[in-house]
């Protein structure tokens, strides 16, 4: 699988470098950013259109390993609980099993639960 991966990378690498390098004269030219809400505006400085889309990739990588980060701890919090509640259910088991049986008990049947009526047929 790891080797995969690797290879996947190899070729998205490959094919980017090979889309900068055929698109270097569009990707070069200068972009200036806008916002402007109710007669106010923000402009940016002229920035070269591969840096904003290197920076979109860069933002969206660091988001994504947080998300996957995140989920990552909770994901191991849960399996310590569920090791945790393994273990003790393990250690009650134990303690069970050691335990003698009783003839007593399980011979006699209990003398205050009432039995409970024989299921009937169904009249047809």
């Amino acid at each position: 699988m790891r080797f995969i991966k690797v290879l996947l990378l190899a070729v998205c690498f490959f094919v980017a470098l090979v889309f900068f390098v055929q698109n270097n004269a569009g990707l070069n030219q200068a972009l200036e950013l806008k916002f402007e809400l109710l007669g106010n505006g923000l402009h940016s400085a002229p920035i070269p259109m591969y840096l904003l889309i290197l920076g979109a990739f860069l933002v969206g990588s660091v988001f994504s390993t947080l998300y996957f980060f995140v989920d990552k701890m909770r994901s191991n919090g849960q399996l310590r609980k569920c090791k945790n509640r393994v273990a003790e259910l393990e250690k009650e088991v134990n303690t069970l099993r050691t335990l003698p049986l009783e003839e007593d008990t399980y011979a006699s049947k209990p003398q205050n639960i009432q039995e409970a009526p024989a299921c009937e047929e169904a009249q047809a």
